[in-house]
């Protein structure tokens, strides 16, 4: 499992490129403080989506994995 460290870290990694390629030296600080924190806060937010996405799927396979209950035996009933 990833910790959300290194997801912080690679947020910030995307958000210094992101800022680089639009010019941040002529944005105010506070825009770009506020610009990187968002984006690290969608890095977590996607972190704890895909965890969840995750423990959806290994269940699935549990499941799927799982041979199904044998069915009833089918009575015939004769109406004469």
């Amino acid at each position: 499992m990833t910790t959300p460290g290194p997801i912080i870290d690679e947020a910030a990694k995307f958000a210094e490129a992101l800022l680089g390629r639009v010019g941040a030296r002529d944005l105010p600080p506070e825009l770009v403080e506020r610009l990187s924190a968002a984006v690290a806060d969608a890095a977590v937010a996607g972190a704890g989506l895909l965890r969840v996405v995750a423990e959806v799927a290994t269940e699935w396979g549990k499941q799927a994995a799982t041979p199904p209950d044998p069915e009833p035996p089918v009575q015939h009933i004769d109406i004469d």
